[in-house]
């Protein structure tokens, strides 16, 4: 795995075990999944990952008892594994969704350099008795339900800041940052559906990246979704591999 894609897993496997998750029985510690939200399933050690026939028959069935989650691989012999469980299962293991992994190089930017004509936002860290309302923004602008037990989970560590933004006093937006090594991580960038095309987006990762340059961080890095991709890429993000999500299909 190269360094770029190592860091960017890193970071996000972090996050997903704050929000809570466990190791799949009788997986040797090689399989670990989400309790709930996010609903991901992953390999945890690729390169040593063994008894492949077994842990296929484990991914297939924790899939069928669990068809709200997803098998996320990033690398290409996780996409070769992933893709042979389409045959194991009679075709009902299908790759449904990709997201591409992103970073961009701040290391030695100044604080301000990143300073746009953008709309003027207002953000706010979110404490444990905003989680329930953070978790309906967040929600309504990515159109599904989020877990507040796991988000609460999640800004208990000190690695993680949740944020929400408003123009006005009057809610537009959300993100989430976590922070590994010289790194962090944009996750949860959103905006309400009302307020796109207003330029939000845009503003909130800038504040973002003002952010990770102030904690001293080098690099920032994100899963960019195919909506988000035009403006991490506009803002200088490189595109450094595809995550790509397996479901169960009946």
């Amino acid at each position: 795995m190269r360094y770029i894609e190592q860091i960017n897993i890193e970071n996000m496997l972090a996050l997903w075990r704050s929000y809570g998750a466990n190791e799949i029985p009788l997986s040797n510690n090689q399989l670990f999944s989400s309790l709930n939200w996010p609903n991901k399933i992953w390999v945890n050690d690729f390169d040593s990952l063994r008894e492949s026939d077994r842990m296929k028959t484990l991914v297939i069935n924790f899939l069928a008892t669990h068809p709200q989650h997803k098998l996320v691989t990033w690398s290409k012999n996780e996409h070769r594994f992933a893709s042979s469980l389409e045959l194991a299962s009679d075709a009902k293991i299908k790759h449904n969704s990709s997201l591409i992994g992103m970073s961009l190089d701040i290391s030695g930017q100044a604080e301000n350099d990143r300073v746009q004509q953008t709309p003027l936002i207002d953000s706010h860290l979110v404490t444990q008795q905003d989680i329930k309302f953070w978790c309906n923004l967040c929600g309504k602008g990515f159109g599904y339900t989020l877990d507040s037990l796991a988000a609460l989970s999640a800004n208990k560590h000190w690695y993680n800041n949740l944020y929400w933004y408003s123009v006005n006093d009057r809610p537009v937006g959300t993100a989430l940052t976590t922070s590994s090594r010289d790194v962090m991580g944009f996750h949860q960038i959103t905006v309400l559906p009302e307020w796109r095309g207003k330029g939000i987006a845009l503003a909130i990762v800038n504040q973002l990246i003002n952010c990770a340059i102030f904690s001293g961080a080098h690099r920032a890095v994100l899963q960019a979704s195919p909506m988000g991709l035009s403006l991490y890429k506009k803002l200088g993000f490189s595109e450094d591999f595809e995550l790509k999500n397996y479901g169960y299909e009946v």
